[in-house]
């Protein structure tokens, strides 16, 4: 459909817009303190976004303040700048969370929730969106407990409270 799948890379310098030299979506580097998310079931959504993304064009998009973005020349350089497009275009929480099948859904539902406590850092999110990623942050109260700070917003301020608490008691032992 030629639109966001997924963020391969970022940059806030447009000097600094290189490709990276793989074209193809990795799934966050698991930590001591993350939830456990198989290698099997990690690498499984890695194959499921390669062919979802086809022969991809990578595209370097400049976002705006409101979330809307319009599309830079392609990795290929000849390729014209896509139109703009709208926020909603652009997956909310970095990675597409519609699939047809319903296996492959469920993969990235867990994996998404598996980092909610680092998405959670993320600006422009739904409220409903924010709502549900702090709930299921509660099950990773370290991660809650170090990026806290950066929160742009929180919609249960007593939920990421309870989790830093359940963070500081864990670490108390």
């Amino acid at each position: 459909r030629r639109l966001p799948l997924a963020l391969i890379a970022s940059s806030s310098r447009r000097d600094a817009l290189q490709m990276p030299p793989r074209l193809q979506w990795q799934g966050l580097a698991q930590t001591a303190t993350d939830p456990p998310f198989p290698d099997s079931r990690l690498a499984r959504l890695e194959q499921a976004v390669a062919g979802a993304a086809g022969d991809p064009e990578a595209r370097w998009f400049e976002r705006n303040r409101d979330g809307s973005g319009h599309g830079l020349p392609g990795a290929s350089e000849t390729a014209p700048p896509d139109p703009a497009l709208a926020a909603e275009r652009f997956p909310p929480l970095l990675l597409r969370q519609q699939w047809e099948d319903p296996a492959i859904r469920a993969l990235v539902d867990d994996y998404l929730a598996r980092h909610a406590a680092r998405l959670l850092t993320l600006d422009r999110l739904p409220d409903a969106t924010r709502a549900g990623l702090e709930r299921q942050a509660r099950q990773d109260p370290a991660t809650v407990e170090r990026l806290w700070r950066l929160y742009p917003t929180m919609i249960d301020p007593s939920s990421i409270d309870a989790a830093r608490v359940e963070a500081r008691i864990r670490e108390a032992r």
